[in-house]
């Protein structure tokens, strides 16, 4: 089971924690605020650490050094800096996600550590933007019909995916392997494509499919 810390148990990390559980993952809670804390370890099966995520010991309090993943998820820039630091230069996680609450600050996260931004404001700027007649909406229908999803996957040292060419795989039903992400570059995928353990794979897929796919693209096929 993978383990994710979240630091920040507000609106965001509160139903980050419940997403990611109802999923299987092992999910701990790092926050300053006991309210905050209360609430998680009431609600939701999932462990509450009080304590303030951008110091040193409270993320050791929090197995920050076990997680495989750790979520920057404060209403604070500087506090989510913060943690990508620490879980990066001190902890060692494999992979860092933050929250950015200034999107001019992202290039501070990058070089803070972080793996992965997410940024709300111009992600809901986009979304309006490409829901308005002349400017994508057919695109968008087709996800917001919730026929189809795009996951991202990473291929794993023992799945079947590695080392073989793309069009000699078994792959369930209703799925498309559209693009791979390699040491930072990414290509499209095609017949010939041969990926590799550590790609990042994107799929589009009817929702059915998703688990199947991950289960051979993260080699744990039944």
């Amino acid at each position: 089971m993978s383990s994710v810390l979240i630091v920040g148990g507000g609106k965001l990390g509160y139903h980050l924690a419940a997403s990611l559980r109802s999923a299987g993952y092992a999910v701990t809670v790092l926050d300053r605020d006991p309210e905050a804390c209360g609430r998680i370890a009431r609600e939701l099966d999932a462990v509450a650490v009080l304590g303030d995520g951008t110091e040193v010991s409270a993320m050791g309090d929090a197995d920050a050094g076990r997680a495989d993943f750790i979520v920057a998820a404060t209403g604070a820039d500087e506090d989510n800096l913060a943690v990508c630091r620490i879980a990066k230069a001190v902890h060692r996680c494999p992979r860092v996600i933050a929250r950015i609450i200034d999107p001019r600050n992202e290039g501070l996260y990058r070089l803070a550590g972080a793996d992965a931004v997410i940024n709300p404001t111009a992600m809901a700027v986009d979304r309006i933007r490409d829901s308005m007649p002349e400017a994508g909406m057919r695109l968008f229908s087709l996800f917001e019909s919730a026929e189809l999803s795009l996951a991202e996957m990473e291929v794993g040292e023992g799945s079947a995916a590695s080392g073989k060419a793309v069009s000699g795989l078994r792959l369930p039903g209703d799925c498309v392997l559209i693009a791979l992400v390699r040491a930072g570059s990414a290509s499209i995928i095609r017949g010939p494509t041969v990926m590799e353990a550590g790609d990042r794979v994107f799929v589009l897929a009817r929702p059915a499919s998703i688990e199947p796919m991950h289960r051979i693209m993260a080699g744990r096929e039944p």
